[in-house]
């Protein structure tokens, strides 16, 4: 840490630098190895104080130099030990999603050929899809970052929890549609057997419909909600 900062009038009109007492010899070491030359290179050390270090013109240079490339050293080892721990996190999902996601052949093969590439996991991995302005989209692929069966599942069991505390008896009711997108109809089918797992009645379409069939289905069969299954105008490998 930098404790102070300045350039003052001293010793005859020179400047001076304070700075911890702990830096003081890494500034005073890398200024020797420069060939600087001190017009005090000697300083007090005492308990609780910081050392006092005079540099001549070409003293100072060095001097900021050294701190500027000593405060990137600590922002790096900082980042790295940060993006270290962030990242045996994300391994850990990896980990879990490995041993347990078997229900989907393509993820499990998709979940396999990520071993050993961190780029890969970290991006499927970091975060949780989130919802936004079109809904829960993304990707489809393995990773809690990605469209899949389980991400679906999840969110689906959150409108459950939602649909139970808000709505009672035969008002639990929510209809399910999908268009043509890839893995639409299976990612409908999950939201259907979870919803009927939390003892909600579900309508699901038997065949592919688009947007205005889900509105005209909930106000129809007086729904609690729906969910449409689709990615609108996002690129061919995205659904939500």
């Amino acid at each position: 840490e930098i404790v102070d900062h300045k350039f003052s009038p001293m010793f005859g009109g020179e400047r001076a630098v304070k700075i911890s007492g702990e830096l003081a010899g890494y500034y005073r070491e890398t200024a020797k190895r420069q060939g600087c030359a001190f017009l005090d290179a000697a300083s007090v050390t005492m308990p609780g104080a910081e050392d006092s270090v005079h540099l001549d013109p070409e003293g100072h240079r060095v001097f900021a130099e050294a701190v500027t490339e000593k405060l990137r050293e600590i922002l790096r080892e900082r980042k790295e030990i940060k993006m270290s721990s962030l990242y045996k996190e994300i391994k850990r999902r990896y980990e879990v999603w490995r041993e347990n996601a078997l229900q989907d052949p393509e993820l499990v093969q998709e979940l396999e050929e990520m071993a050993g590439n961190p780029d890969k996991i970290t991006d499927a991995f970091y975060q949780n899809l989130s919802f936004g302005t079109g809904g829960l989209r993304g990707v489809i692929g393995a990773g809690t970052n990605r469209m899949n069966i389980y991400t679906v599942g999840k969110a689906s069991q959150g409108l459950a929890d939602y649909i139970n505390r808000n709505f009672y008896g035969t008002d639990r009711r929510i209809a399910v549609s999908y268009d043509s997108r890839i893995k639409s109809s299976l990612f409908a089918r999950r939201a259907a057997e979870v919803f009927a797992a939390n003892g909600i009645r579900v309508f699901i379409y038997s065949e592919l419909m688009p947007t205005p069939m889900l509105s005209w289905a909930v106000r129809r069969l007086h729904c609690a909600a729906g969910v449409m299954v689709t990615a609108s105008h996002n690129p061919a490998q995205y659904n939500g």
